[in-house]
């Protein structure tokens, strides 16, 4: 199958599916009250009352493969739970039964308020603790994942020095080295496993890669629980995520 066929499979399969489970939204920015500035890959919206920032991710990042953002959100939520995300739907254009629909997946994650930038060697010395090698400034590697795109505006520190991993790339290492033959029936299969799974709340047990990994996690969400949201100021904090959001 053809990469543009596979494309247009899986949107027609996911659109179905999402109007089929009530997870088609119809206007992304319902969820939220203050647009945030996104990159080339998410368009972001806040939820001021929830605590909530919302992404509505276009593919472009994923090869246009709607299984590749699942895939993005499970490898995220082992490597980084204190950021996690949940897929809450899917929006777009429902172009009719003869045209291909346009789909981007939508996610939520807690925003993390009064963060900034970290710095290269930060990042450097967070991914080795959880036992990854670097292989270029962004990218790093260990025996089961590469985990890329890791720039200092998807990396964000609190006063105490935690990294939080906001936003990366991810790819299993057995995919990069094995060609899978595709199929419809296997897309289809993928699609809906993947799929059921996200709408499923029971949360389990979070395996840590080192023991490293799981203090560095368990400091993280510490503070994130210590947070008073009502003392926020929102306005400044809009600005703040402007800065943090370009690198420079």
């Amino acid at each position: 199958m053809k990469q543009h066929e596979l494309e247009d499979l899986e949107k027609f399969i996911t659109l179905d599916y999402a109007k089929k489970n009530n997870l088609w939204i119809v206007d992304f920015y319902t969820l939220g009250e203050k647009n945030l500035v996104g990159g080339h890959e998410h368009t972001l919206i806040l939820n001021f009352q929830n605590k909530i920032i919302y992404k509505s991710n276009n593919l472009i990042n994923s090869k246009y493969l709607i299984t590749n953002v699942l895939e993005k959100v499970k490898v995220h939520n082992i490597l980084f739970p204190e950021t996690n995300y949940r897929i809450v739907g899917f929006t777009g254009i429902d172009n009719g039964k003869l045209r291909t629909p346009h789909i981007e997946v939508v996610l939520k994650q807690t925003y993390i308020p009064e963060l900034t930038k970290a710095e290269p060697p930060e990042i450097k010395l967070f991914m080795e603790s959880l036992g990854f090698t670097q292989t270029t400034p962004e990218s790093y590697v260990n025996e089961k994942f590469l985990v890329f795109d890791l720039f200092p505006r998807n990396v964000l520190k609190n006063r105490q020095g935690n990294l939080y991993v906001v936003d990366a790339e991810f790819r299993y290492i057995k995919n990069l080295e094995e060609l899978e033959e595709k199929n419809i029936k296997g897309i289809t299969s993928k699609l809906e496993e993947g799929m059921n799974k996200m709408r499923a709340s029971e949360i389990k047990e979070q395996t840590y890669l080192t023991e490293k990994h799981r203090k560095n996690s368990e400091q993280a969400i510490k503070y994130l629980n210590s947070i008073d949201y009502s003392q926020i100021d929102w306005d400044k904090e809009i600005e703040r995520q402007k800065i943090n959001a370009v690198d420079n």
